[in-house]
C-alpha cells in the first residue's frame, strides 16, 4: 500500500478512522459502513470515491469520523481493506501527521522492501518463502520476528499473485509435501458440536479478509487432526493441515512509505 500525504488535488480513496473509547468488553457498535479492529480498538472505513483533502474531511467528520493519521498499528488493518480493491490505484489519501517521511536520496513514492522479501506492487505486499521448514507455530513465530506475518490473503488478485509465488519458489527440503504452504489462518476446536470456523490471524474470518475459496473438497478435517490453515501449490486456494507437521510457508509484510 503506497500512503499520499498530499494535501493537494483529487486522491481516489481516503481513509476515515473512529477512535472507540468503550472498555474491550462492551460490544463494539459505531456505523454498519465501518469495519471494528479489536487490536486497535478503532473503526475504519476506506471510502473509494474521488475527494480533495478537504472534501474528505468534511466526508469523515460528517460521520462522527476523521481523516486518518496512520499510526504503525493502523497498517495491517489499512493494508488489508486497501488491497481488495486492487483496480482502485496505488495511493489512498491520509491526514499528514506533519513530519518528514522522505530518507536521503529517496521520494515518497518509493516503497520499503524488505531484504529477501518479493515486492508485489499490485497488491501492495511482500512475500518470502523462507528456506525452512516448520511446524504452524513456528513458522507463526519466524515470520512474527521478521515483522511480517504468515500470508493472508485479501482478494482475488492477490491469491493470482501468491499462487505465481508458490509456483516458482524452489522446493524446501523437509517439508512433509512440497506442494502445502502454511497461511495466517486457523480454525478453532469447538467441543458443543457446531462447524469449525477458520479465521485469519488478526482475528477475522475468511470473509470479512476479503478471500475465502477453498480446494475441493476442502476443508475436510482428516482424522479430526487439520485446525490450520495452508495454501495448495496446484491452485493457490485455501486446505487445513495438521499444525504439528512441518511444511514450508510463506511470509507477508506489507509495504510501506518511509
Amino acid at each position: 500500500m503506497y500512503i499520499d500525504k498530499r494535501r493537494y488535488g483529487v486522491v481516489v480513496t481516503f481513509f476515515c478512522v473512529s477512535a472507540l473509547a468503550a472498555p474491550s468488553s462492551q460490544t463494539k457498535v459505531y456505523r454498519t459502513d465501518y469495519t471494528y479492529s479489536k487490536h486497535t480498538n478503532a473503526f475504519y472505513k476506506l471510502h473509494t470515491e474521488s475527494r480533495s483533502t478537504k472534501e474528505a474531511r468534511e466526508k469523515c467528520d460528517a460521520e462522527g469520523a476523521q481523516l486518518m493519521v496512520p499510526l504503525p498499528q493502523d497498517i495491517r488493518q489499512l493494508h488489508a481493506m486497501f488491497k481488495r480493491f486492487p483496480d482502485l490505484g496505488e495511493y489512498v489519501l491520509v491526514e499528514s501527521d506533519r513530519q518528514s517521511h522522505d530518507p536521503a536520496g529517496s521520494s515518497d513514492e518509493v516503497p520499503m522492501v524488505p531484504s529477501n522479501y518479493i515486492p508485489k506492487k499490485t497488491v501492495g505486499s511482500c512475500y518470502k518463502v523462507p528456506k525452512i521448514v516448520y511446524s504452524w507455530n513456528e513458522a507463526n513465530a519466524e515470520c512474527k520476528a521478521e515483522g511480517a506475518h504468515l500470508v493472508v490473503l485479501n482478494s482475488e488478485a492477490e491469491h493470482e499473485v501468491v499462487k505465481t509465488i508458490m509456483e516458482t519458489a524452489v522446493p524446501v527440503r523437509g517439508s512433509k509435501t512440497t506442494y502445502f504452504f502454511f497461511a495466517g489462518i486457523r480454525a478453532n476446536h469447538p467441543t458443543d458440536g457446531t462447524p469449525r470456523v477458520f479465521k485469519t490471524i488478526t482475528n477475522q474470518t475468511l470473509e470479512e479478509a476479503g478471500y475465502f475459496q477453498w480446494s475441493d473438497n476442502e476443508p475436510n478435517n482428516y482424522q479430526d487432526s487439520e485446525y490450520c490453515g495452508s495454501l495448495f501449490k496446484n491452485d493457490g486456494k485455501y486446505n487445513d493441515l495438521n499444525c504439528s507437521h512441518k511444511y514450508a510457508f510463506i511470509c507477508e509484510k506489507e509495504a510501506q512509505i518511509l
